[in-house]
């Protein structure tokens, strides 16, 4: 007889067919029930970046200013526990070149990727969207402590970045811009 199978989502919404029990207190934090994000609020992350003037960060020397091959962006600070659903790129002015879309997890290094969301989007004008690792988590759940990937200073709860890094150095006054979709647990 065929059988019937439940969602993660399901299982968290409605606490727990697969079990479990619950610890009070910091280290309960890691195996709690937590809300699912059908009852959370969309967050939208919106970023531009223009391969020009005054792009690099402030008091960075005058000749730092030429974006090149290898280079990372920082686009966008997700919380650990906010799950991606959509990411999209709109190329507004030609980049020259290939560039990845990843993430540099600052509680976990062995979590950072720099082709995460997407590998070797096209720098030519247009858009397209991140096609890898749809509806994850972006990182783990902080425990508030100093296990693995949860150490010092954030104890895990430190942002996770959303990035591009350029496989070639992008044209003068190139331009991006672009968003993601994605929630957190509601309550």
């Amino acid at each position: 007889m065929p059988k019937t199978w439940i969602s993660d989502q399901i299982n968290t919404l409605y606490s727990g067919f697969l079990g479990g029990t619950a610890t009070a207190g910091v280290a309960g934090g890691p195996v709690m029930v937590r809300a699912t994000e059908v009852r959370g609020i969309t967050k939208v992350h919106r970023f531009t970046v223009e391969a020009a003037y005054p792009n690099p960060l402030p008091d960075s020397p005058i000749d730092s200013f030429t974006m090149g091959a290898g280079d990372t962006i920082v686009l966008a600070w997700m919380d650990p526990t906010e799950r991606i659903y959509f990411g999209r790129v709109f190329i507004l002015s030609a980049f020259g070149g290939a560039i990845n879309f990843g993430k540099i997890d600052t509680n976990y290094e062995p979590n950072t990727d720099p082709a995460h969301y997407k590998n070797a989007g096209s720098g030519s004008i247009g858009n397209f969207d991140f096609d890898l690792n749809m509806t994850e988590q972006v990182g783990a759940d902080p425990r508030g402590d100093q296990t693995y990937g949860n150490w010092i200073p954030a104890f895990g709860s430190g942002k996770i970045w959303l990035t591009a890094t350029l496989v070639a150095a992008p044209t003068a006054g190139a331009k991006l811009a672009g968003y993601v979709l994605c929630v957190e647990e509601g309550n």
